[in-house]
């Protein structure tokens, strides 16, 4: 299993795109969580309210390419990581999530 993360400006764009990646059978679940991020962007600091997505899936390239493809943002954060240490039930319902 692995989980890939993002971030959105908005929490309608953030449901939305849960919605779409669990129904395109991408992702199992989608955690949606409130923050705030601090960051620079062209010379400018920036303190924004943002929602990050947390993508539980099996296919972690596909979810990748998918937010490449849709993510609102100019220059996103994407990123994903293998988990080690997950119950294997929960595992095994993750990954049947891409054979719907």
């Amino acid at each position: 299993m692995h989980l890939v993360f993002t971030s959105v400006a908005k929490k309608a764009q953030a449901a939305k795109m849960a919605k779409s990646l669990v129904r395109s059978s991408l992702a199992a679940c989608v955690s949606l969580s409130p923050i705030e991020s601090v960051y620079s962007w062209k010379n400018e600091m920036i303190h924004a309210r943002e929602y990050l997505l947390e993508i539980k899936t099996a296919n972690p390239a596909a979810v990748r390419a998918w937010l490449a493809k849709h993510h609102p943002y100019r220059l996103p954060m994407i990123y994903s990581q293998k988990t080690t240490a997950v119950e294997s039930r929960y595992a095994k319902w993750v990954k049947s999530a891409h054979k719907r």
